[in-house]
């Protein structure tokens, strides 16, 4: 039984980190890219704007629960770079229901890699919460933050 405890939990990081991706030059960075494809194709294959947040969501509660349970039992004093699953999730609200253009991705990608590296106002308080909670939060908010910016550039105007 421990060793499958000890398997799951090595799933849980290798899918936490993106595989070797969280351990390249530039891990939050990397991970962003990474995503992008597959911002691509949930634009492609699922229009309606409801499915596409419930995908989010899916995808959000999946990486949260594979952060907590790959990486959860190990107080960590701020946020490892190795874990890019918040990454992820932060990139998929950021282009929540915004029109991809090149225009767009380029603008999305700079705004959330600025909020997540800088960490001003909201996405700093974000990042204060207690272990998972912190590691992805900050995220969310940074990804929120972009995405308002994005909806008001181009879904609004």
């Amino acid at each position: 039984m421990a060793e499958s405890k000890r398997t799951v939990r090595s799933v849980c990081r290798a899918i936490a980190t993106l595989g070797p991706i969280g351990y390249l030059p530039f891990p939050g960075t990397m991970g962003t890219l990474a995503t992008l494809p597959f911002i691509y194709l949930l634009h492609q294959f699922v229009i309606n704007d409801f499915l596409q947040f419930t995908c989010v969501a899916i995808i959000s509660f999946i990486g949260f629960c594979v952060i907590e349970y790959g990486w959860g039992l190990i107080d960590f004093e701020k946020d490892p770079q190795q874990i890019i699953m918040d990454e992820v999730i932060g990139t998929f609200i950021t282009y929540l229901w915004i029109p991809l253009t090149w225009h767009s991705v380029l603008l999305g990608f700079l705004l959330f890699r600025f909020w997540d590296i800088s960490k001003i106002g909201y996405v700093g308080h974000a990042e204060k919460l207690p272990r998972t909670w912190g590691i992805v939060f900050d995220d969310v908010v940074a990804g929120v933050i972009a995405n308002l910016f994005l909806l008001v550039m181009f879904r609004f105007r």
